[in-house]
């Protein structure tokens, strides 16, 4: 007989919740019911898959009865007075640290069986998650997906919660990518929020050194999973820990520290060879993804601290001339025109030229990337609406760890041709490096070369003016080696 409803419904995403009663046996039982009926392909499948798992074993809520052809399908599984742990994340804060630890023993583990069989949740969150006493049971599975299943998720809708949803799914399922990995996101983000007794962070604000765990709780034996809530909130899915047997061991050792005990064999008889080498191939290959994301990290810090040189070089320039081209400007009334700039050389045969003075092997490919060069430009207007243009580059190049600084001048005859190096003059051409980006003297050594530019800059801008007073060429070398 159908169970009978014995409350008002809890209301969820996709259907509604019912604590009822069966007449045969009197116990409360769980009835959900579908609200979309659009969804009724996913609601099936959420039953089919909960079955599957129910009978493998596994921590998910059994299937007590089904009744899908009706017109709202819903089934019947049972009512779990202790809740989920949405209720208790403030008090489980209130829990003992091992006791919080084991309960994310007990969700891992209940993952790691799902996806042992190739399944992704896509819905990890306190809500779905069930108290069972000291057991946890995963529930909701109308969003899970197997690797080879039929997607029932259109390819533009964001699946998963709010702050709890993997960066590959912010903007909507990516059909080319394994879920699982998505689920251990969800996961770091859950053991942050059950240890923290807090409501799960937006994006990755948990790994902020103020959101840490230590220092929120002010317990610093909480602070080795900080390495591992790095791991698995990777926002790269492909780099991303999701080894399980690495997740569990992490947050077990962490545990038995805690809780002062160390599940080390009493003996050598009991010593399991073949286990010890699993393992110490898994710690391997964890220390390679830890070096993996600390070199992708260096990486990071490489490129800020470029831009950052890049535009000290350009706002050091500008101000040391600033004042002198406006003035200029403003004298000449048109008939000169003096600019600072940023941007890069173009043109095939200038780029190979640069490269040729510049002779670091290989060439960086940032080199060219904007602003790949601080400018000093001079031009004047002739009857024939064309221009002799004359310019002072200073160029920032980087290979790994160093950078380099180049100044190079280059001409060209109008605007309608690419600026050319002016190789005669080797007076102007100069360079500085290698300079280690991480040195603090980085700074003073380029600048002390931007002031040495820009004093070039001066004499530049004079004898510039000088020329185009007497009409002479700017592209006779004669008259720029004296300079």
């Amino acid at each position: 007989m159908k169970a009978s409803p014995k409350d008002q419904p809890n209301e969820g995403g996709q259907a509604y919740i019912f604590q009822v009663v069966r007449p045969d046996d009197q116990r409360l039982y769980a009835l959900k019911r579908l609200k979309n009926k659009n969804r009724r392909s996913r609601f099936v499948r959420e039953v089919e898959v909960m079955e599957q798992l129910s009978t493998l074993g596994f921590q998910v809520p059994p299937v007590v009865a089904k009744y899908l052809d009706d017109d709202s399908p819903s089934f019947v599984m049972p009512w779990y007075p202790d809740g989920s742990l949405e209720e208790q994340i403030a008090q489980e804060a209130q829990s003992t640290v091992p006791g919080r630890l084991a309960l994310l023993l007990a969700v891992g583990t209940a993952l790691q069986q799902i996806h042992s069989v190739g399944m992704a949740h896509r819905d990890i969150k306190p809500s779905n998650i069930l108290r069972a006493g000291s057991n946890v049971l995963l529930a909701d599975f109308g969003l899970c997906l197997g690797l080879e299943d039929e997607r029932l998720t259109r390819s533009w809708e964001v699946i998963g919660p709010r702050n709890y949803v993997a960066p590959e799914n912010e903007a909507g399922i990516n059909e080319d990518v394994d879920q699982r990995p998505a689920d251990c996101y969800a996961y770091g983000k859950l053991c942050w929020s059950v240890l923290a007794g807090r409501q799960a962070l937006p994006r990755e604000r948990q790994l902020d050194p103020e959101n840490r765990l230590e220092v929120l709780t002010r317990d610093v034996e909480l602070s080795p999973l900080g390495s591992l809530f790095e791991l698995l909130l990777d926002r790269d899915p492909r780099t991303r820990l999701s080894d399980w047997d690495a997740i569990l061991s992490e947050i077990r050792r962490v545990g038995d520290r805690i809780a002062g005990t160390r599940n080390v064999a009493a003996g050598a008889s009991s010593f399991d060879l073949e286990g010890a080498v699993a393992r110490a191939r898994q710690l391997a290959a964890n220390e390679a993804m830890v070096r993996q994301r600390f070199e992708r990290l260096k990486e990071q810090e490489r490129n800020a601290r470029e831009v950052m040189l890049r535009q000290l070089v350009f706002l050091d320039f500008k101000e040391k001339l600033e004042e002198v081209v406006s003035k200029i400007n403003s004298a000449s009334d048109g008939s000169l025109h003096i600019s600072i700039g940023a941007g890069r050389p173009m043109g095939d045969q200038t780029s190979q030229e640069l490269i040729d003075l510049i002779n670091v092997d290989p060439l960086p490919p940032q080199f060219f990337g904007e602003p790949a060069a601080t400018s000093l430009l001079l031009s004047r207007w002739g009857d024939n609406d064309g221009s002799s243009v004359f310019q002072l580059l200073v160029i920032l190049v980087r290979r790994e760890e160093n950078v380099w600084l180049i100044r190079a001048p280059m001409r060209r005859r109008s605007n309608y041709e690419y600026p050319l190096l002016a190789a005669g003059l080797p007076n102007m051409i100069d360079r500085v490096g290698p300079i280690p980006l991480r040195l603090d003297s980085a700074k003073q050594r380029m600048r002390d070369f931007v002031t040495e530019t820009a004093d070039l800059g001066l004499r530049v801008i004079g004898r510039y003016i000088e020329l185009a007073q007497v009409g002479a060429e700017v592209w006779d070398d004669a008259n720029w080696r004296d300079i």
